[in-house]
């Protein structure tokens, strides 16, 4: 493991006969805003159209390391602006810089619309919220599919590294979200190496036409640069993740040098508006 601690475009109509060109479903998708919030660390809210996605956003993180801080911390678990009527929470494994159960259960009190999918170890310490609480079980080479609040998941199995003998693995699953014509991928905390690029590729990523993908910055420049895995993604934007606890501090030139429209956040609740496609 390589962790330290285990715009707009407007569209002018410039004769009468354009508007009888688009399908609704094309002018549905040119008139949804696609806004990416960073939270912290690699949490991330995701809102498109009226939907609201939280991924790996509900974390207390490690002793004596980054924390949220406390506006957003207490703005998440009472579900507060920009938190308010999320529709899905995502926990990509059971890590305490990814995933809070305490934060993901006072949320779920305070929206009881929210719904959380995840692997069998996070989901399991919520189970009290009944179907509330969507179990995913993905193998190697073998993806889980859900669909909930007309938002579809696909986690698939990404191997967070080798693990100490007598110590129990931590699952992790990367997830691929689909709500309307937008699609994203979330890669978690996974390991390459140990997955091996050729399993990765199978999962036909590159087919999904993601819009963006959140990848872990070690993997964008460096010395554990793997430009072959972020091809295999072909994500429109590549949102950089991770940006505490991890052995190597992010690089945002470097990354920016490699792929000049990465999107970069300066600070906690800061958003990008994806252009209109």
């Amino acid at each position: 493991m390589r962790k330290l601690w285990s715009g707009s475009l407007i569209v002018v109509a410039v004769a009468v006969c354009v508007p009888a060109m688009l399908s609704a479903a094309q002018a549905a998708s040119a008139s949804t805003e696609v806004r990416v919030t960073y939270v912290g660390n690699a949490g991330f809210l995701i809102t498109v159209g009226d939907k609201k996605v939280l991924i790996d956003a509900m974390f207390r993180g490690f002793p004596g390391g980054y924390k949220l801080p406390a506006n957003v911390a207490d703005a998440l678990q009472n579900a507060r602006p920009p938190f308010d009527g999320v529709d899905l929470i995502l926990a990509t494994h059971n890590h305490a810089d990814h995933f809070s159960a305490d934060m993901v259960r006072r949320h779920m009190e305070a929206n009881p619309e929210a719904i959380l999918v995840a692997g069998p170890q996070v989901a399991g310490q919520l189970s009290a919220f009944g179907t509330r609480v969507v179990t995913l079980t993905a193998t190697a080479g073998k993806a889980a599919t859900t669909t909930q609040n007309e938002i579809t998941i696909e986690a698939i199995y990404l191997c967070h590294g080798v693990f100490p003998a007598g110590q129990k693995e931590v699952v992790n699953y990367g997830y691929v979200v689909t709500i309307g014509d937008v699609s994203f991928f979330h890669m978690g905390d996974m390991d390459p190496d140990t997955v091996g690029m050729g399993t990765f590729r199978s999962y036909g990523l590159a087919n999904e036409q993601l819009d963006f993908a959140f990848i872990e910055h070690f993997y964008l420049a460096g010395t554990y640069a793997a430009p072959d895995l972020v091809a295999a993604i072909a994500a429109k934007y590549i949102i950089p993740a991770h940006y505490e606890y991890t052995t190597v501090p992010m690089d945002r030139s470097a990354i920016l040098r490699t792929y000049p429209g990465a999107i970069l956040f300066a600070k906690e609740l800061d958003s990008w508006t994806m252009p209109n496609q």
